[in-house]
């Protein structure tokens, strides 16, 4: 009996670190084999030509710290609060041609053990995801 209960606590944790996606092909987890941070990559495509991109960010849990990794930007906390549940990426100079994609690289500090996951996205106030969610 022991053994099955360290077993089943043991595929509750691994299965609780593995992030999912709610969005495959639109947001990818691309490193998380670090406490306290992790990496991903959003894929935007607009049905329009857009000069400067507004990128707002939601995560399920707070976080400390968010960078942008090979993208020009600024990174926003859209609240006072140092533990934010969302961010905003804003880069005034991309130009984001119409179904073209691009793609944004960040990165998310967080503490504790539980990373909190990526929720979802909005392109210049349009949600992209989760799909079908306006």
């Amino acid at each position: 009996m022991l053994k099955y209960l360290l077993l089943v606590a043991l595929c509750a944790v691994v299965a609780n670190c593995e992030l999912k996606t709610p969005c495959a092909g639109l947001f990818e987890y691309t490193k998380q084999d670090e406490t306290g941070r992790w990496e991903g990559v959003l894929n935007i495509k607009s049905e329009y030509t857009l000069h400067g991109v507004w990128i707002r960010i939601f995560l399920d849990g707070a976080v400390s710290d968010v960078k942008l990794l090979e993208t020009q930007g600024e990174v926003k906390k859209t609240d006072g609060d140092s533990k934010v549940k969302d961010f905003l990426i804003k880069n005034r100079d991309l130009l984001l041609k119409k179904d073209e994609p691009a793609t944004i690289k960040f990165s998310v500090a967080y503490e504790g053990k539980n990373p909190p996951a990526f929720a979802g996205f909005r392109l210049n106030a349009r949600t992209l995801c989760p799909v079908g969610e306006e």
